[in-house]
């Protein structure tokens, strides 16, 4: 998958948080801070601890979204999917 599926599935996830109910101010700014480290290493690249770091913070983000929030859960399980197909 290429960088720009995985920055469309990033846009889609800010837009489904955007329109949900209650979003904590916390889990916005792990979001944000997710989506620009995912940016920075699609376009600078990543060392194997960066990459895992950056697995193991979206794969934590996507458990928080699973009771409350699925359609980001499910956004969020895309990406870590592409990531990963890429080599993150």
């Amino acid at each position: 998958m290429k960088e720009a599926a995985v920055k469309e599935l990033m846009r889609r996830l800010h837009e489904e948080l955007e329109s949900a109910d209650r979003i904590d101010p916390e889990l916005q700014g792990l979001v944000r801070d997710l989506d620009s480290d995912i940016h920075r290493i699609l376009k600078t690249g990543a060392g194997a601890g960066e990459a895992e770091s950056l697995m193991d913070r979206a794969t934590a983000l996507e458990t928080r979204f699973a009771a409350r929030h699925p359609v980001a859960e499910r956004v969020l399980r895309e990406i870590i999917e592409a990531l990963g197909k890429m080599g993150v």
